[in-house]
């Protein structure tokens, strides 16, 4: 599928799931042969810290040595900005129509308005969207929710096929009218298995001493930004009673985000700081996770569904 060029548009590539999943997808299509870009918008945006910035990077020059071309669109950003965003909107078009595509496919919601319409525009013959999950509860007020289901009903009517990640993710979007069923496509998150190789005990043991942990202790533990819609407030909240109960439970947040100095003072005033650990951004997740004795997903909504 040599002469198969397919474009693929994204708001941020940093080393959020949507971007991982774009990431690993590329390299899968790649070994197919087809001729591969992506465009991203402004991923120093996301406020990534320098060790993920440089983790970002490494994945980008892989991209680059598999052939596959790294389009970066500075005017591209996730927050709304009429001036930006309608200068990003002529930015995506021309590049759209200076690569000439056979496919267009954007991934989460803002590149998705955007590079959808302006796919369209540019009159590219198929158009696919992977939303990544969605925004119709858990994000926004009634009034912004609303208008975001007007504007993807819109650009459902101009796509071709949407993927979901999860059957749930489809039944929702089906829920909300946003397009009939047929258009919907299922596709897991694929994940690299080879990242995942079981630690040793000895290795485990090590990890826990670096990390101030006692051995015999009880690990639960989570993994995400710590943002509201991830709901890390929660676990915290419930982790005092579990500690209370059980005081050599240790919680294990790996991750960043803004709610991180709201969660170590609640934490601080809950009086179970010593028991709260919070790893800020790893690049080595699967190592810590190998400690974990139970993982908690306390997320709001999740694009796996």
């Amino acid at each position: 599928m040599e002469n198969i060029k397919v474009l693929h548009i994204i708001t941020r590539f940093d080393k959020g799931g949507s971007a991982q999943n774009t990431y690993l997808s590329l390299l899968g299509l790649r070994k197919k042969n087809y001729q591969l870009s992506l465009v991203s918008g402004l991923s120093l945006e996301s406020e990534m810290k320098y060790e993920e910035i440089k983790a970002k990077e490494k994945d980008i020059q892989i991209l680059k040595s598999e052939g596959i071309e790294f389009i970066q669109c500075s005017s591209l950003l996730r927050r709304i900005n009429i001036i930006k965003d309608l200068k990003a909107f002529f930015d995506i078009w021309r590049i759209i129509k200076k690569y000439n595509p056979l496919i267009v496919h954007t991934h989460s919601s803002k590149a998705g308005l955007m590079g959808r319409l302006a796919a369209k525009l540019a009159g590219t013959p198929i158009i696919v969207h992977t939303p990544h999950g969605h925004v119709f509860f858990g994000y926004f007020g009634p009034f912004k929710t609303k208008l975001f289901i007007i504007f993807e009903k819109l650009a459902s009517r101009i796509t071709d096929k949407v993927v979901a990640l999860t059957n749930r993710e489809k039944e929702d979007h089906i829920l909300f009218k946003i397009a009939e069923e047929d258009k919907f496509s299922v596709i897991y998150s694929g994940i690299e298995l080879n990242a995942l190789k079981e630690s040793s005990s000895g290795e485990k043991q090590n990890l826990k001493k670096e990390l101030g942990i006692p051995e015999n202790s009880l690990i639960v533990g989570t993994a995400g930004r710590l943002v509201p819609v991830k709901g890390p407030e929660f676990l915290v909240k419930a982790s005092k009673y579990i500690i209370s109960k059980y005081p050599d439970t240790y919680f294990m947040f790996t991750g960043d985000g803004t709610l991180e100095h709201d969660l170590k003072r609640k934490a601080l005033e809950m009086g179970i700081s010593d028991n709260i650990i919070f790893l800020g951004w790893r690049d080595d997740l699967a190592k810590i996770i190998s400690i974990y004795d139970i993982f908690v997903l306390p997320s709001l909504n999740e694009g796996m569904g």
